[in-house]
């Protein structure tokens, strides 16, 4: 990118730019910004998943228990539903609901 004083920026370049000083404040390696928009789409996801199953499969447990459970399970939404179809779909254990 050459910086000539007769020459306009353009577009491309002010993206360039913000990109550049949005990664640098955040001390993010550069990449595309559509790939981390879709990672944290995917990544929501998986966590309302993650709650609708955690809150649903312990109906019938203490309201505190169940919101500590939900609460990891939320946070941690990969392990919790490989865990869960494991336990309750593969083995057949059922959820109390």
């Amino acid at each position: 990118m050459e910086n000539n004083i007769d020459s306009k920026p353009t577009n491309r370049d002010t993206i360039y730019n913000w990109n550049t000083l949005w990664t640098g404040f955040l001390n993010l390696p550069q990449t595309n910004q559509f790939n981390i928009g879709i990672i944290c789409f995917i990544k929501l996801a998986i966590a309302i998943i993650a709650f609708l199953l955690a809150w649903d499969c312990n109906s019938m447990s203490n309201i505190l228990f169940r919101i500590i459970v939900t609460f990891f399970a939320t946070v941690f939404g990969e392990i919790y539903i490989v865990y869960y179809s494991f336990y309750h779909v593969f083995m057949g254990i059922k959820c109390y609901v």
